[in-house]
């Protein structure tokens, strides 16, 4: 027979905290433990490797540097800020020229950016009116170049953005691009792993 006015008793007390929090403990191990780990990436410093097509398959390049970069191959040479690089392909193997200074650098070369921020690489020919800031890997083949990007993903979301979309757009729209174009990188970063 149920009494009026009496009311459920109330859980209270340490042990009541303690078989709580126990509890919750083990709802987070299973959860910790039952999902599946995310992919790994191929690159762990933030960096997209970007080829860059627009440039064809040219024997020749020509490109300006706006901060301070290294070349590396078989051998080490500073470039500084305003030079003029050529490289040319020929026979499988890359030989690049800056200030009159030339050097053979065997199949692929590296230009290693020491700045940081909206400086970077600047095509002179074939010419594109793009800054490119990262670093750039050049491969010969037989006597064309392959040139590809190594740039930060969100230095990277600047620049396809602006050449996805231009300005006018509204702010929106060029949100809502930056999370597609992002969101399509980090795709294809994990399934190079």
């Amino acid at each position: 027979m149920l009494m009026p006015n009496s009311r459920k008793k109330r859980n209270t007390g340490l042990g009541y905290a303690l078989r709580r929090f126990a509890a919750w403990a083990i709802v987070c191990a299973l959860l910790t433990f039952a999902l599946p780990a995310p992919a790994a990436t191929a690159q762990t410093d933030g960096t997209v490797r970007v080829k860059l097509a627009r440039l064809g398959s040219p024997s020749s390049l020509s490109l300006r540097v706006g901060c301070p970069y290294v070349l590396s191959c078989d051998v080490k040479m500073n470039i500084p800020t305003g030079s003029t690089l050529m490289v040319s392909a020929s026979g499988g193997s890359l030989r690049a020229s800056v200030d009159g200074v030339t050097v053979q650098c065997g199949s692929s070369l590296m230009l290693l950016r020491c700045g940081s921020g909206s400086d970077g690489i600047r095509f002179v020919s074939p010419g594109l009116s793009n800054v490119f800031c990262g670093d750039l890997v050049l491969s010969a083949s037989g006597s064309s170049i392959t040139p590809v990007l190594y740039i930060y993903l969100e230095d990277y979301l600047y620049g396809v953005v602006a050449y996805e979309m231009s300005n006018s757009f509204p702010m929106e729209a060029l949100k809502a691009q930056a999370v597609a174009a992002r969101n399509f990188a980090l795709k294809k970063m994990n399934s190079r792993a």
